[in-house]
């Protein structure tokens, strides 16, 4: 039998499955300094893991389950912790400066894996494997997305997205998602106003094709400077063969709600407010929503810890009480 934690790379032991629900603590939340909740999204299983790493190190940020942490101590290398096995991959870089909000993804390909840390906000992300130096640095168009990011290097694929993602793209559309779904790619495309709504195409690596469908059939999907799939048959209250995500920015900066677009009837309705924190207004405690948390993962993406103590000298007080 395989040790994960003596091959914490391999890839039977890399989490894809799973989000860390509560990456900041809910506000006023005082017990259970190091909990923290985690979503199956392929089986709807919650698990409740303790966290003692979090005492020692920064956490950055999670990916698939999967905890991006930096040592505290400079020039505060990386590791990525599986919660479930205790396993840990360490890498020899030091965590690159200024990424205050960082989306990570965990590459495997051959025998080393490939971290990703995503600037969503400047399209920059920088790279490393384990016994890399220091982190590459690359800045991304939607096709660079694809091959750096994501992976994805394949000369005919690349000429079917070149071919949907023009300059005249921007015409119609405002944004576009690369989705891992139930062991598909998806290239989900979301429309202006007043049109609104989502496109959908699946990626069919075997076939070089690129297929417009309706069809998710019970997953749906949460979209965000995350993505998430999930097998809505097994969370009773979310809706199959939907696509979730935020409404247009208002006046105030706030976004109008969260939308949910039905892709057999292509209508789109606003179902819920934005995210709202356990401790509501005016210290009410309130219950989001499956809906709104997991919106709230796609969306939020928390402030590094160690980019925190960096510019401003302190850590939120629940990751450093005992």
């Amino acid at each position: 039998m395989v040790d994960p934690k003596k091959h914490p790379a391999d890839p039977r032991f890399l989490l894809r499955e799973w989000v860390m629900l509560d990456e900041e603590l809910p506000r006023g939340r005082k017990t259970a300094p190091f909990g923290r909740l985690f979503l199956n999204t392929a089986t709807g299983r919650f698990l409740h893991r303790d966290l003692p790493e979090l005492a020692n190190y920064y956490l950055i940020t999670s990916t698939g389950g999967l905890l991006v942490l930096a040592r505290r101590s400079s020039p505060h290398t990386v590791l990525i912790v599986n919660p479930l096995t205790a396993s840990c991959i360490t890498f020899k870089e030091p965590m690159p400066d200024f990424l205050l909000h960082t989306v990570a993804h965990l590459r495997v390909a051959g025998t080393a894996p490939t971290l990703v840390l995503e600037h969503p906000t400047y399209r920059m992300a920088y790279l490393a494997k384990p016994d890399d130096e220091h982190f590459a640095e690359v800045k991304y168009n939607p096709l660079d997305k694809a091959h750096n990011i994501l992976g994805i290097r394949d000369d005919k694929v690349d000429d079917l997205v070149s071919s949907i993602i023009t300059p005249r793209f921007w015409e119609k559309y405002f944004r576009f998602y690369f989705v891992q779904s139930a062991g598909q790619m998806l290239l989900v495309l979301s429309r202006k106003h007043p049109d609104r709504g989502m496109d959908i195409f699946k990626v069919n690596f075997e076939k070089k094709v690129i297929e417009p469908t309706t069809r998710i059939g019970s997953g749906a999907l949460f979209l965000g400077e995350r993505c998430v799939y999930v097998h809505a048959d097994k969370l009773p209250s979310i809706d199959g063969n939907c696509v979730f995500y935020l409404g247009r920015v208002q006046h105030d900066g706030q976004p109008d709600g969260i939308y949910m677009y039905d892709l057999k009837t292509e209508k789109e309705e606003r179902i819920a407010n934005d995210f709202i924190q356990f401790i509501g207004l005016y210290g009410k405690p309130v219950t989001p929503s499956m809906v709104q948390i997991l919106m709230n993962y796609c969306t939020n993406i928390p402030w590094s810890q160690l980019e925190s103590e960096r510019r401003y000298g302190f850590l939120e007080e629940e990751h450093i009480e005992e």
